[in-house]
């Protein structure tokens, strides 16, 4: 068993590393353009949001799974990602050299490097649900500080090089293999996992029964992530390119608030859940500080952390800071719904707000920062009111069934 210790720390590590990654954030922006900055977000929004089909939702469906010791059938579920990574790759590179040949390069490699990322992630959620703390440990802080530590060297011993943002790729590449090496090797020392690639119907096989218990994980997953990326898309689409360099920077910044909770969730699912009502009144009280404390210092960060041309961000911040509480409250229902097995519930009360989200941005065609800043908070609320409806309806058809059966 592990010690409670382990368990407190894991949260803080989730920070520490979002820390790492931020710093390496930070110093791809001081070595590109900020209109290249604006690619590199758009990239990652593409390719997240695309990495839910890589996933095909398993990587949730793990975590869940190894909460519950239900470990049959993880070598199918790994090898199965497998599978469905390499289609959705191949698919982004036709994307990327028809739509925008100019960063082709830099995205077909970020999508590989999502691929071995996630892998290590399939790691993580593994080793979470059955309290590998070490294991859990290991994957949170490799990847950042090995990136970290890659891209230092080359900015000391490479100090005339010309960056472009497909160099930092090969840098984040490099970064990703070792770090799933290290991963893989500490989680075999307590489950074998393995990639299995025997014949062509046995992966067939292996990827639709995947499909067929993980979809509306894979269905939840990929409208969660819509939501949260589809902000930088339509920026891209209608808005400059400084304009969706700024929303980005400020959004990097809330996401570092934002995983220190959603790790919290994560590493103390089962006592929250049993103490749900004074769980959450505890988060709100801290996450209404938290609110409060971002929005006196968010200038004092960005004229400290970023070049003088993403100073607007902080005002960005100050308006999409208040989705904190919202956001971290639906992250908790929805791993409650997940582990009450109505994953279904999640897609549906999801797509109403991706809906939403896109219909208003398509409709606005809006080139103005101020009203994407706007959107983004009201959508986070309203997608916690949809939640809460969802659970006072659910409440009172129990009640209403106890009644009738009465």
């Amino acid at each position: 068993m592990p010690s409670s210790k382990n368990k407190t720390i894991i949260p803080f590590a989730e920070v520490f590393s979002k820390i790492i990654s931020f710093i390496n954030i930070l110093l791809l922006m001081k070595v590109i353009l900020i209109t290249e900055y604006a690619d590199y977000s758009y990239i990652v929004a593409i390719v997240l949001w695309a990495s839910v089909l890589m996933d095909g939702g398993i990587n949730n469906l793990v975590f869940n799974k190894s909460l519950k010791n239900e470990l049959q059938g993880i070598n199918s579920l790994f090898s199965a990602r497998f599978v469905l990574s390499t289609f959705i790759i191949i698919a982004l590179s036709i994307f990327f050299f028809y739509r925008k040949p100019d960063i082709a390069i830099a995205g077909i490699l970020y999508s590989i490097i999502i691929y071995i990322s996630s892998s290590s992630a399939f790691i993580k959620m593994l080793a979470r649900g059955k309290a590998y703390s070490k294991v859990d440990l290991t994957v949170i802080l490799s990847e950042p500080l090995l990136r970290l530590i890659l891209f230092l060297t080359t900015l000391l011993v490479f100090k005339n090089l010309e960056w472009q943002l497909w160099k930092i790729m090969i840098i984040y590449l490099i970064a990703g293999l070792l770090s799933f090496s290290i991963n893989y090797f500490v989680l075999i020392k307590h489950i074998s996992l393995r990639v299995y690639l025997n014949n062509f119907k046995l992966v067939f096989n292996q990827v639709r029964n995947t499909l067929s218990v993980s979809k509306f994980y894979l269905l939840y997953y990929l409208m969660y992530i819509g939501i949260s990326r589809i902000d930088v898309i339509f920026i891209e689409k209608y808005a400059s390119k400084v304009d969706l360099a700024l929303f980005s920077s400020a959004y990097t910044l809330f996401t570092v608030i934002q995983l220190f909770f959603f790790s919290v969730i994560t590493s103390h699912f089962k006592n929250i859940y049993k103490a749900q009502q004074k769980s959450i009144l505890y988060l709100l009280g801290v996450l209404s500080f938290v609110v409060v404390v971002t929005l006196f210092v968010s200038t004092f960060v960005f004229d400290i952390l970023f070049r003088s041309e993403y100073f607007e961000g902080a005002s960005v911040l100050n308006y999409i800071i208040f989705a904190l509480i919202p956001s971290v409250l639906v992250y908790y229902f929805i791993a409650k719904l997940n582990y009450d097995n109505k994953t279904f519930a999640n897609f549906i009360i999801l797509l109403i707000p991706l809906s939403l989200k896109m219909l208003i941005y398509s409709l606005a065609q809006s080139s103005e920062l101020d009203f994407y800043r706007n959107i983004f908070p009201f959508i986070e609320y309203f997608i916690l009111i949809c939640y809460i409806i969802y659970f006072l309806y659910s409440k009172n058809m129990r009640v209403s069934k106890e009644y009738v059966n009465k």
